[in-house]
């Protein structure tokens, strides 16, 4: 399974990318702003979660999408789903704390 991780300079993405480098079924690739902070054991793209054609070039051969994103969600999750329609990309994961602590969302 290729699984594309967004935002994998989270704090939350760190675990996830952990826990599933624990199956070697799991294939990640590791979509962030700054990459250079990842581990090299991965795919890692450099993208901006505001640039479709960032994403859709991301989820070429992906299998599922994980999205660990704050900011301005109404945005990524609209550029997100327009890259997994143009390809083809079936099933997302998405979290977010925001409001976890009833902080306001702007």
């Amino acid at each position: 399974m290729n699984i594309l991780i967004i935002g994998a300079t989270g704090s939350l993405a760190s675990k996830v990318i952990a826990t599933a480098e624990q199956s070697a079924s799991l294939n990640l690739t590791l979509f962030a702003r700054h990459p250079n902070q990842l581990s090299n054991r991965h795919t890692l793209i450099q993208g901006n979660a505001n640039n479709v054609i960032d994403l859709a070039n991301a989820m070429q051969g992906i299998d599922v999408v994980y999205v660990n994103l704050a900011g301005d969600l109404d945005t990524f999750s609209h550029n997100i789903i327009t890259a997994m329609t143009q390809t083809g990309v079936k099933r997302v994961i998405a979290i977010s704390s925001i409001g976890i602590y009833d902080e306001p969302v702007k």
